[in-house]
This record gives structure tokens, C-alpha cells and sequence, in this order.
């Protein structure tokens, strides 16, 4: 015989069972020459038969499954970090997607989550944050030159449906000031709502000016409906910071001079308002829109000679009135009735 296959054959004396299959493969016989010999314990060697059957089988499922994870826990740990980096990775950069990327759902259910968690102080600044993603991702998707117009139209309608939403829920924070856990608390929230309704504003003046011809009714219906929900935030923002300005520790001129700044912004808009309604040749449209530049005019007059009284809340409500009335005409125009004739965006 070759001395390799001896070797070989040599080399197989060196391989044991195991202990536990050992046993276990005893008693399995054993129980089976029981059975053979006494036929009146055949029930008893059927349940020994059994009970190493079973016992055979739970240590086979024991040693890959349970058994396993506690004798290569480096691998297990292992197969652990790659899933975590992975989860958290796609997180992270998800936060950065835009409307049409694959990780963009997992973004906006990252942000139902955070919500869902945070305290109501803290929800309300949430609000704002995703308010401002909401006006970047409009932004770059009105740039999107590839985007052809109708989905460019339809995903910045969607955006705009999640914008108004976040100020309406940061204007609803600052009318229930109870639900918040200091006065100080709530100022600051009204603080940064005010700070960065001027920059809502801004963005949403750019899209309006992406389509001047408003080609689109749906979009521009959805323009003036988040500018409404915009300065009814800021209003209300600014009606706290008055009520509470010991809290916001600002003093009476301060509190004047930052009227006094937003009715000069409104005068401005209440100005486009008489040009356009100068320049249409629709008699009906004309008188329409002259007589809402007039009641805005009212209001906001009203508001100074209030506000020379030192008189703040009621210098707030008036300047209100006069935006609304405005907001109003804005709509208006982007309802689609003829009449309008293509009333020029205010904003």
C-alpha cells in the first residue's frame, strides 16, 4: 500500500467524537436495546429515546445559534459596528438630501421622530429649523434648471403645504404660551420666529419671481397661503415680545423703533399696491385694488398715531389689520378670476 494513503489512514485515529455526542449517541442505543429486550417497558424507552433525541437536537440549535454569538463575539461584534456605521451614516447624510434623492424620506421621518420626542419648548424651535430647510430646498429645487416646469411646479407645491405647517405650529406654540415652561422661554421663541420671517419672506419673493406670468394658479395660490401663515407667525411674535418686553429686556424705544421698522415694510407694500392698481386697465380690478390700498393705508396710520401714544399692543393690531389686508388682496390675485388681470406679485 502507498505510505501516503497509510499516513492518511494514520491521521484519522487522531479525530475523536465529541464528549456530548458521545453520550448522547449512548443513551440513544441504549434505550433501544431496553426497548428490544423488555417489551413491557417499550413506553418508557420510547420517551428515553425522545428525550435524547430531543436533547441531541437542542444542543445542535444551541451550538449555531445562542452558542455561537458567545464563541465568536469579535465577528458578532463586528457584523454590529458595520450595521450601526451604516444606519447612522445614511442618517447623517441623508439630513443633506433634497426632494427627488433616494434618502429624502428618511430626512423628513428623521424630523417626525425628533418632533414626536422633544419637549413643546423645544418643538417650536424644531419648527423653525425644518421651516428653514423647507425654504433651501425650495430654493434649489425653483433652480433646477434639467426639472422640467409641472414637477418642478409639483415638488415645490409639496414643499410649500410642509412650510405653512411649521409656522402655523410655531404660531400656535406662541398663542399657548402655557404649554411652555418659562416666560423667557416663549420670548426667545418669539424672538427667532420674528428673526426669520423676514428671510421666509425673501425666499418665497424668489419663487414668485420664477414665474411672474403665473403660469402656474396652483403654485401661486401656494405662495400666498404660506405668506399669510408667514406674517401671522410674525405677528403674533411680535405681539409677544410687546406683552412680555420686561422678560425680553428690551426697552420702551427699542420695542417703538421695531414697530415703527415693520410698519415702514408694510408702507412699502401698501405703495406696489396703489403703482399696480394705477396701472390696470380693468375698471373693476382697478376700484378693487384701490380700495384695499386705502384700508391698508387706514390701518397702518392708525398704527403710528398709536404708537406715538406709546400704545404697542394696539399699534401691533392695527399693523396687523393692514397686512392682512394686503395678504388678502394677494390671494385674490392668484385665484385665477379674470378680473385680476394678472395683478404684478406684491411680495
Amino acid at each position: 500500500m502507498d505510505k501516503r494513503v497509510i499516513k492518511q489512514i494514520q491521521l484519522l485515529k487522531s479525530i475523536q467524537p465529541s464528549r456530548e455526542w458521545s453520550v448522547q449517541t449512548r443513551d440513544v442505543l441504549f434505550s433501544q436495546i431496553r426497548a428490544q429486550g423488555k417489551v413491557g417497558v417499550q413506553k418508557s424507552s420510547k420517551i428515553a429515546c425522545t428525550w435524547a433525541y430531543a436533547r441531541s437536537t437542542f444542543s445542535t440549535a444551541y451550538q449555531y445559534s445562542i452558542g455561537l454569538l458567545f464563541e465568536r463575539p469579535l465577528a458578532l461584534a463586528s457584523a454590529l459596528s458595520v450595521f450601526v456605521i451604516s444606519v447612522l451614516g445614511a442618517f447623517f447624510y441623508s439630513q443633506t438630501s433634497m426632494p427627488g434623492d433616494a434618502l429624502y424620506a428618511m430626512k423628513r421621518t428623521s424630523e417626525g421622530v425628533r418632533t414626536a420626542l422633544v419637549s413643546p419648548d423645544d418643538r417650536a424651535q424644531l419648527e423653525i429649523e425644518f421651516a428653514d430647510r423647507r425654504m433651501e430646498e425650495i430654493r434649489a429645487v425653483s433652480e433646477k434648471k434639467e426639472t422640467a416646469p409641472e414637477e418642478k411646479a409639483k415638488s415645490i407645491s409639496g414643499l410649500l403645504d410642509n412650510a405653512s405647517e411649521n409656522f402655523t405650529n410655531v404660531k400656535k406654540t406662541l398663542e399657548d404660551a402655557k404649554s411652555v415652561s418659562t416666560p423667557k422661554k416663549i420670548v426667545d421663541i418669539a424672538k427667532l420666529a420674528q428673526a426669520k420671517a423676514g428671510q421666509y419672506e425673501k425666499a418665497l419673493g424668489q419663487v414668485q419671481s420664477a414665474d411672474p406670468d403665473r403660469q402656474n394658479a396652483v403654485l401661486a395660490q401656494k405662495i400666498n397661503t404660506a405668506l399669510t401663515d408667514v406674517h401671522a407667525a410674525e405677528s403674533k411674535a411680535l405681539e409677544v415680545i410687546v406683552d412680555k418686553k420686561d422678560i425680553a429686556q428690551m426697552s420702551d424705544d427699542e420695542v417703538k423703533s421695531q414697530i415703527a421698522q415693520y410698519i415702514t415694510q408694510t408702507q412699502e407694500k401698501v405703495e406696489k399696491v396703489k403703482v399696480t392698481a394705477a396701472g390696470l386697465t380693468d375698471e373693476t380690478a382697478k376700484a378693487k385694488t384701490a380700495s384695499a390700498a386705502d384700508s391698508a393705508q387706514k390701518a397702518l396710520e392708525e398704527a403710528k398715531a398709536v404708537l406715538e401714544k406709546n400704545e404697542y399692543k394696539s399699534a401691533v393690531a392695527k399693523l396687523d389689520e393692514s397686512k392682512k389686508i394686503i395678504d388678502s388682496l394677494q390671494a385674490q390675485s392668484a385665484s385665477g378670476d379674470p378680473a385680476q388681470e394678472k395683478i404684478k406679485l406684491i411680495y
